[in-house]
């Protein structure tokens, strides 16, 4: 690391920024940062420091990179002496002290870093490759087991037949053209029938929503047929052989459970309020499906119709030209590549070996990667929605239900989280410091 031949200035650090995420530089303030700004997330983040390595002419380490959360940090991390490592950026980088009253001092900004519970469900290994569930490795037990493995394994216990349920919540006009909200408002109407919920109910529930959804009144699935089968069925989607409805399982166990994410800790909080798994649950719905969280699959979608349209070198110009975070590449939490989608590129490159449209396909997903020059040096790497959103198609499912698709693999981790946050019997409640007049 070498030390800035010409430290910025403040304004032509907020030039910068500007120039970055396409707004004013003078509405930028010190405490501006990732997902405090609107349209500053981890990728743009990315983007301004490899903008700054070349202003200023030194290397920054992804750990500078993600511990330096607002321009006033940035601009303090500029400034100071590179030999002597992170902290001298100042003592806000630091993890405060805890402390029994709030520290105003200190706001960690959507919560990051923040340690909130305590949680025997998953830990996420940021800087590693690995995603451990009640102290088995996921990806293992992803490659190597069935989903309903995969259910039992979060939520702690086995999994129990699926239950039979009274359909009578269909009574309600047609479908929201959303799927998502359909699958709320089934959960929602269904769950005022009854006291018993949990997950082989509640999943029952939301693959009738989503048939409702498509406009389908009956299942297909055999009764004893495996859980990833009676999903797909669901959705209307076909595996053309077992090895790929074997690659669709496997993409379901990747994504059942994945820590503190925004739907699950929403789903913690509703529950710590006292209300019941189908309101925690239609909750997570409603938080999963903001583009920033699970909603990001439809941009999947969209970037994976135009790579095969017009190909990587356009794709790549088209989405950096609007400014816009390259759909399927970066992750808020992981530093190195995302686990989850390194086994399923695995997967499917065994599968391309006899499928020429999915290895062109995977190529040109190369090609943009290899384009990523400096975000790539950075951390940023392929996350699992991009080729999750590859699977969904290969197995038919329509685009629209694609979101919905990677809810239903998540709701064992919300369910878990409930039960846990319901056994540890506190409300959240954290604090916000006041800046008003």
């Amino acid at each position: 690391m070498t030390r800035p031949t010409s430290p910025l200035t403040w304004d032509e650090l907020t030039a910068m920024a500007a120039d970055v995420l396409l707004m004013a530089g003078e509405d930028l303030t010190p405490e501006d940062g990732p997902y405090v700004t609107p349209g500053w997330d981890s990728q743009r983040h990315v983007e301004l420091f490899a903008a700054l390595e070349t202003r200023c002419g030194r290397t920054f380490e992804a750990r500078e990179v993600f511990s330096t959360p607002t321009l006033g940090k940035i601009l303090t991390l500029l400034t100071a002496d590179p030999s002597e490592g992170v902290g001298t950026a100042g003592t806000a980088l630091a993890d405060p002290a805890p402390a029994s009253a709030p520290n105003e001092d200190h706001v960690s900004y959507g919560l990051r870093g923040v340690v909130a519970d305590d949680t025997e469900i998953s830990r996420v290994d940021s800087l590693g490759d690995r995603l451990i569930v009640r102290g088995r490795d996921l990806i293992e037990e992803a490659t190597a087991r069935s989903f309903e493995n995969a259910v039992a394994l979060t939520l702690g216990r086995p999994l129990h037949d699926l239950p039979a349920i009274d359909p009578s919540w269909r009574a309600m006009e047609a479908a929201p053209e959303n799927p998502l909200v359909a699958m709320q408002l089934a959960v929602l109407a269904a769950g005022s029938q009854t006291s018993e919920a949990d997950y082989e109910w509640l999943l029952v529930v939301l693959l009738d929503a989503v048939r409702w959804w498509r406009g389908a009144n009956t299942t297909t699935a055999a009764p004893n047929a495996p859980l990833a089968q009676i999903v797909l069925d669901a959705l209307g989607g076909t595996a053309a052989d077992d090895e790929v409805l074997h690659v669709f399982e496997n993409t379901l166990s990747l994504q059942v459970e994945h820590g503190a994410n925004a739907s699950s800790f929403t789903a913690r909080v509703v529950a710590s309020t006292g209300s019941d798994v189908s309101a925690a649950v239609a909750s997570a719905l409603a938080a999963f499906g903001g583009w920033r969280h699970g909603g990001a699959t439809a941009d999947v979608d969209r970037f994976l119709a135009e790579l095969a349209e017009d190909g990587p070198t356009a794709t790549v110009a088209h989405w950096k030209g609007e400014g816009r975070p390259m759909p399927g590449f970066g992750h808020s939490v992981y530093r190195a590549a995302d686990p989850r989608a390194t086994s399923l590129r695995d997967f499917l490159d065994k599968l391309a070996m006899t499928r020429p449209e999915l290895e062109d396909q995977l190529a040109g997903i190369d090609s943009v990667r290899d384009a990523l020059t400096a975000e790539r040096r950075l951390g940023v790497a392929e996350n699992v929605d991009l080729y999750a959103g590859i699977v969904y198609d290969m197995v038919g499912i329509a685009s629209p239900l694609h979101v919905a698709t990677f809810a239903l693999s998540r709701l064992a981790g919300w369910v878990a989280h409930v039960h846990e946050q319901v056994e540890h019997g506190f409300l959240i409640r954290p604090d916000l410091r006041y800046v008003g007049q």
